[in-house]
C-alpha cells in the first residue's frame, strides 16, 4: 500500500492506498495506517485523482 499524509501537522502517514491495485481494477482502496486490518473504502480512481487535486490545492474545507 502507498501512503499519503492527508493532515499536515502529524508527522507520519494516516491514509494508505493501493496504486497496484487500482492499476488492475480501476479502483482504490484507502484505509487508515493506523489500523491495517480495518475497513476500507473503495473510490474510482476518477474520485481519487479529483481529491487528491482539490487537496494539493487547499480546495477542501476544514473539518
Amino acid at each position: 500500500m502507498d501512503q499519503v499524509l492527508l493532515q499536515r501537522r502529524q508527522r507520519r502517514p494516516c491514509v494508505e492506498f493501493s496504486r497496484t491495485f487500482a492499476q488492475t481494477y480501476g479502483a482504490i482502496p484507502v484505509r487508515d495506517s493506523k489500523v491495517p486490518h480495518g475497513p476500507t473504502l473503495t473510490v474510482s480512481t476518477e474520485a481519487w485523482s479529483s481529491f487528491v487535486s482539490d487537496l494539493m490545492r487547499a480546495e477542501l474545507p476544514a473539518a
